[in-house]
């Protein structure tokens, strides 16, 4: 019986350590939040302004459905695409420009919508 004594009151401690570990990285976390507020700054809320400027590139709102902002992307570039525009080099250098914005904005926003991060 000493044994099972011995094995239970191991297990307890075990158990103890555990959660002391933890409420320490609670309070560590809890003053790293704090100390983020004492510095005068503010944690973003929303998408980063990259993620907002490709959403007004496409002309739509933040946070559109994927499919839909796909939608606007794929008739953007239709209309706006090279071979499209092709009538003076001027007008066709224009048309360049604007599918490579457009062609940009959409990379941010699929990759901002599926993994959460702007890639640098």
């Amino acid at each position: 019986m000493s044994e099972l004594d011995d094995f239970l009151n191991e297990d307890r401690s075990e158990g103890q350590a555990r959660a002391g570990e933890r409420g320490r990285r609670e309070q560590e976390e809890r003053e790293r939040a704090n100390s983020f507020r004492g510095q005068g700054a503010t944690r973003p809320s929303g998408p980063p302004a990259v993620v907002l400027e490709a959403y007004k590139t496409l002309g739509l709102q933040p946070g559109t459905p994927p499919l839909q902002a796909k939608a606007a992307y794929k008739k953007l570039l239709m209309r706006y695409h090279p071979d499209r525009n092709s009538a003076s080099m001027a007008e066709q250098k224009r048309a360049t420009e604007i599918s490579a914005r457009i062609n940009d904005a959409w990379q941010v926003i699929e990759t901002w919508t599926t993994t959460g991060t702007v890639s640098a």
